[in-house]
């Protein structure tokens, strides 16, 4: 595995890892990783069928769950989307299966002009994995940059930058567009309390296209 760069999070000693091949999720499996990152590129077809997605009349959302072995028909079925898309669907789809010998995925597909989940939050969840086709790249925080006591009702219904829950000093990361994460939630074997921290970004005027897997 060759790593990009290393992200250490000295509070609870939990990191976030960067590689240039599809074998840094591996590291997910690490206690000590939140986050398992492969920075790639998009081939110029994908980025074609990703254009094309984004100015699509008759555009829908996919939303679907099917047993691992049989994602790639589902997927293959959704006539509305370009084949260098579904292909790439698909190989995400495969190595979430791969990775934790899933019997079932989840996926949702969807374009969004505004921002989904746009406060600071944790999936409840073992794992998910992430990514953006185009647009703006999902914000996360480190560890030891949260007042956890302030995510979710602990808000108060006041914004993330004056609630509490960033402490001072702490740097918004952003993953890229084509970045592909895999972030452990509170469901992951001893990490009750340590569930990844993101939120959507707002698009700022240019449509993001995302990708979401869960496995069961």
């Amino acid at each position: 595995m060759e790593a990009l760069a290393i992200k250490s999070i000295q509070n609870n000693e939990r990191r976030a890892i960067y590689g240039s091949e599809a074998d840094v999720f591996t590291s997910i499996f690490d206690e000590q990783t939140c986050m398992a990152v492969w920075q790639r590129s998009h081939s110029k077809a994908l980025q074609a069928d990703i254009q094309s997605a984004l100015t699509a009349a008759n555009w829908r959302d996919v939303r679907l769950a099917a047993p691992s072995n049989t994602i790639a028909d589902a997927i293959s079925k959704q006539h509305h989307l370009g084949d260098a898309l579904k292909d790439d669907v698909i190989l995400l789809a495969d190595m979430l299966a791969c990775l934790f010998d899933a019997e079932q995925i989840a996926l949702r597909l969807a374009r969004a002009e505004q921002a989904t989940c746009p406060r600071f939050h944790i999936d409840h969840i073992p794992a998910r994995m992430i990514t953006t086709y185009t647009g703006v790249g999902t914000e996360w925080l480190e560890n030891k940059y949260v007042s956890r006591q302030f995510l979710g009702r602990g808000n108060n219904g006041q914004p993330d930058e004056q609630s509490g829950l960033i402490k001072p000093d702490a740097t918004i990361q952003q993953l890229r567009a084509s970045d592909v994460a895999l972030m452990k939630g509170e469901a992951w074997p001893k990490n009750e309390g340590l569930g990844f921290v993101h939120r959507s970004p707002n698009p700022q005027g240019n449509p993001r296209l995302m990708l979401t897997l869960d496995f069961a």
